[in-house]
């Protein structure tokens, strides 16, 4: 029996027709933020807040009040993990209108506030591929990878810089969307990536 395999190769965006410089997100399916306890009490499991002797929670959080804290900073970040969440891939709301540039053939930008250049934790660069079947060459659909980036520094004199790690900045990828289907739609002037619709031109 043959087997029908796929693969995937990078295609520019004009593979796909006009997708101009703007887009409004229109609907996308946002992810479910845990409840407040749900991530406190697992925030608590993995800095040993409970545990019997607390030295990973003491070294994080000081000795002088270290509950105090743990509690402001927890409540920070879980202020910022359900606005993440309500944004898509943490971009955009619905009915925000995002910037498209395109950077190289089969790469473009998505971003609210472009400066030029792909900013650290806000803009997403959107990788343009094209899945086939191994025999005849059958196209099966777009798809895409997403990417955020941020900025690692070590600073001279600090733990990783004595135990190895050099000093300085150094930028980094984070994978935030892989084998999406991408498509889109001339009559209505609409791009959708995986589960969220854009409207092109905003």
């Amino acid at each position: 029996m043959i087997l029908s395999c796929r693969f995937c190769w990078d295609v520019p965006w004009s593979k796909l027709g006009p997708i101009g410089s703007r887009w409004r997100l229109e609907a996308f399916a946002p992810l479910t933020p845990p409840s407040w306890d749900e991530f406190l009490a697992e925030e608590r499991r993995y800095w040993g807040a409970d545990s019997a002797n607390k030295a990973r929670f003491h070294s994080y959080f000081g000795m002088e009040d270290p509950e105090a804290v743990f509690l402001e900073q927890t409540r920070k970040r879980y202020a910022n993990l359900v606005q993440h969440r309500r944004r898509w891939k943490g971009l955009c709301e619905v009915g925000e209108i995002v910037q498209v540039i395109e950077i190289a053939p089969n790469v473009v930008v998505l971003s609210k506030n472009w400066k030029g250049q792909v900013s650290d934790h806000s803009d997403l660069e959107i990788w343009l591929k094209e899945e086939r079947t191994r025999f005849l060459l059958k196209r099966v659909r777009f798809c895409c990878e997403s990417y955020s980036f941020g900025t690692i520094v070590v600073p001279r004199g600090s733990l990783p810089n004595l135990i190895g790690e050099a000093a300085g900045s150094s930028r980094v990828s984070h994978l935030v969307g892989k084998d999406e289907t991408v498509s889109i739609s001339g009559k209505h002037k609409t791009v959708s990536i995986g589960n969220a619709v854009f409207t092109i031109g905003g």
